[in-house]
């Protein structure tokens, strides 16, 4: 949240701009605000199955009932509001979710500070210590959970509806902190449970945080006491706002992106459409971590592009193709980290398909995959990007650009959005500046007499 705050003012004030996805075809073209939709409108789908699919495995490991009743009350009853109220419902049911959270999520704490009375053995169980595998996860999951944000309208959509930029940067650093603390604990409980033998790696990963309120090590938790319920009243509310924040920023995206000239039931349908299979695939308890990893890997190979997009600076250096071209480098770079790590000689498919699996479901947050998005996506994007400079100012050689190449197919400027695109739309030669005075930022125009203003950190 505090990175996106920061983010924040280098993006102007544009009245065509929406979404994250907008701003890049502005400030690119029609093939980058694609594949930023596509990115963001995969990364929230995955977010929500995972709601739907945690809720889910709650209910019928630890309630001991069906998992599909309460994600279908959960999807419809969100739906409705939703759909009802917008973004405004969903910011007021956030702000009495979050208070309900902080006040169940305590009541909690002090319950198990109170009644777990079980020794902590020393030396610690392989696993449960310092390991190198700990360590390296605050590499994977702090570049997993920046870039899953800022490709999430659900965040995005919670920075443009900031009254000003004192209200945008106190409410980050406020979710920062709450997210941290609430994060810690649900953690540290359930390394509780393993300590104490209540879960162990057999125990269905989606409920170890439950685990701790079992009767007994070795027994399976169930609701059978006053603090379970309160357990469950948490996950419910927690789940609901994380749920009802996504189907807004879905309802963004596809609004912003396919339907911005259409009545507004249009986007509803679009939604409710999109969470059907999402309901469907939640009842069948996949892991949620190797869920979300799929979509934090796609987005670190893409959020290093992002991110120099959103640099004044690099605006006449980074270019649409680059870009995308970066995109793609990363892809290809987790999928061939994953390769290179299981080859076998003399089983050629067997390795493509194996390394492939490994590298976007089944690492495990292995650091490698990681570290290979990041650097592949960077290395071309700046080996593509020189290149084109070095060509343009010293050869006087420029290519036409992605847009101007991929736009001419038959069909692409409906799969872009983009119908009234134009062989003659090219980048424009203008660049972003930030008063030195005050911090507003300035657009300037190579055809206007001077720089003229354009926003105040929007």
């Amino acid at each position: 949240q505090p990175i996106l705050a920061h983010c924040f003012p280098r993006m102007p004030s544009l009245p065509q701009v929406l979404s994250i996805a907008d701003f890049m075809g502005w400030r690119f073209g029609p093939i980058a605000k694609t594949l930023v939709f596509l990115i963001c409108i995969f990364n929230m789908c995955i977010a929500l199955l995972a709601e739907y699919t945690t809720i889910g495995a709650i209910f019928s490991d630890f309630v001991g009932s069906v998992s599909y009743g309460i994600i279908i009350l959960i999807g419809g009853l969100t739906l409705l509001y939703t759909a009802y109220g917008g973004l405004a419902v969903s910011i007021a049911t956030d702000q009495a979710q979050g208070i309900a959270s902080v006040i169940l999520a305590a009541l909690l704490v002090i319950y198990v500070a109170v009644t777990y009375r079980t020794p902590i053995p020393h030396p610690l169980p392989d696993g449960l210590g310092v390991t190198e595998a700990g360590w390296l996860a605050i590499f994977t999951l702090g570049s997993s959970l920046i870039s899953s944000t800022m490709f999430s309208e659900a965040v995005w959509q919670r920075v443009w509806a900031s009254r000003d930029r004192r209200a945008l940067n106190g409410g980050a650093a406020l979710g920062c902190v709450a997210i941290i603390v609430v994060v810690f604990l649900s953690g540290f409980g359930g390394w509780l449970a393993f300590v104490g033998g209540f879960a162990t790696f057999d125990s269905n990963p989606n409920t170890y945080l439950m685990q701790i309120l079992s009767p007994a090590p070795g027994q399976v938790s169930q609701v059978n006491s006053w603090v379970g319920v309160l357990v469950v009243l948490l996950a419910i509310i927690m789940n609901e706002g994380a749920v009802d924040s996504l189907q807004n920023g879905l309802a963004c995206a596809i609004s912003g992106h396919y339907l911005k000239n259409l009545p507004l039931r249009w986007t509803r349908v679009a939604v409710v459409l999109l969470n059907v299979p999402l309901v469907v695939i939640g009842t069948q308890g996949f892991a949620v971590l190797s869920l979300f990893l799929v979509g934090n890997l796609l987005t670190c190979c893409a959020i290093i592009p992002l991110i120099a997009g959103l640099i004044p600076a690099l605006r006449g250096f980074i270019t649409e193709t680059g870009f995308v071209i970066g995109v793609v480098g990363g892809i290809l770079g987790v999928t061939g980290s994953g390769i290179g790590l299981l080859w076998v000689p003399g089983d050629t498919a067997g390795s493509f398909s194996a390394g492939a699996n490994w590298a976007w479901y089944g690492n495990n947050y292995d650091w490698r995959p990681f570290l290979a998005a990041l650097l592949c996506s960077t290395g071309t994007m700046v080996a593509w990007c020189a290149a084109a400079w070095v060509l343009a100012r010293k050869a006087r050689v420029s290519g036409p650009g992605i847009s101007k190449v991929l736009m001419r197919i038959p069909g692409m400027k409906w799969v872009a959005a983009d119908p009234h695109w134009s062989a003659n739309d090219v980048e424009s030669s203008g660049s972003l500046g930030v008063s030195s005075e005050d911090g507003k930022v300035i657009w300037h125009d190579p055809n206007a007499k001077g720089p003229s203003l354009v926003g105040h950190g929007r």
